[in-house]
């Protein structure tokens, strides 16, 4: 069997559908209905994902399907994750279970920690790109913030656009990995086929089994100077990450030449 080092080997891309798919999808069936949730096998309350950064929320999801079902929550973002997660990988966390049927299970997303690691210590430039959540903002230099090495890990292949991120929730007829039949009965690794790895499950499917998918953003309740400063280190991120893009295009149109950045 093929090894994996990292989600993005496996996971594919969250699907972006332009018509109607067949009725056998419990899905949204175009792109403008991503938002709103198909109710119709799970229930999840609260319905709107704003996270209180001091406390933390909890959502519950209630399973109404007759069938036995996987479901999986997965939270991808910078500023919040899933606490007790069974999976995380930089940006991302995710909490997964079998729910029976009228099964209830509570899962709770909070503010991530500001664990000290060896972090960026020099934060004081200002943003000259245009970032609608920090116009006009000036960043300085934090006194003791250090960000863990690992904070942006994943972010390539998830993608969000802005730092709070989004959530989503699949679920489908539950199935033992690598069956297409046989229902979970432990909710253990090894029926997930996760385990012994450090393996996200997979969030969105091609294949033609039925199964239900809902993504929407994440919101903070109020604004902290925790968030505010998560937000600056996002940005940073993606300008440092923009400036070397344009490097490397410059160099390319210049038959490889090297650019000296300062």
């Amino acid at each position: 069997m093929k090894s994996f080092e990292n989600y993005s080997q496996i996971n594919v891309a969250v699907p972006r559908y332009s018509k109607p798919l067949p009725e056998k999808f419990d899905a949204p069936q175009i792109e403008s209905d991503f938002r709103q949730f198909q109710e119709r096998h799970l229930q999840v309350t609260p319905k709107r994902f704003v996270i209180n950064p001091e406390k933390g929320t909890r959502f519950r999801i209630k399973s109404l399907s007759k069938y036995t079902q996987d479901v999986i929550v997965t939270c991808h973002s910078f500023l919040f994750e899933i606490k007790k997660a069974r999976r995380q990988i930089g940006v991302t966390s995710q909490w997964f279970h079998v729910f029976g049927k009228d099964q209830e299970k509570e899962f709770e997303i909070g503010m991530k920690g500001d664990e000290v690691g060896r972090g960026d210590r020099e934060m004081g430039f200002l943003i000259a790109f245009t970032v609608p959540e920090l116009q006009g903002l000036e960043v300085v230099k934090p006194k003791n913030t250090l960000f863990p090495d690992n904070s942006f890990e994943n972010l390539d292949h998830c993608e969000i656009p802005f730092a709070a991120g989004f959530l989503e929730i699949t679920h489908y007829k539950s199935r033992i990995a690598g069956s297409s039949s046989r229902p979970k009965r432990f909710d253990t690794d090894r029926e997930w086929g996760i385990e012994g790895t450090k393996l996200l499950i997979r969030t969105a499917s091609h294949s033609w089994h039925y199964h239900g998918y809902y993504m929407d953003r994440l919101e903070a309740e109020t604004e902290t100077d925790g968030i505010r400063k998560r937000k600056i280190r996002f940005a940073k991120h993606f300008y440092k990450k923009a400036v070397e893009e344009e490097r490397k295009k410059i160099e390319k149109s210049h038959g490889g030449l090297q650019m000296m950045v300062r």
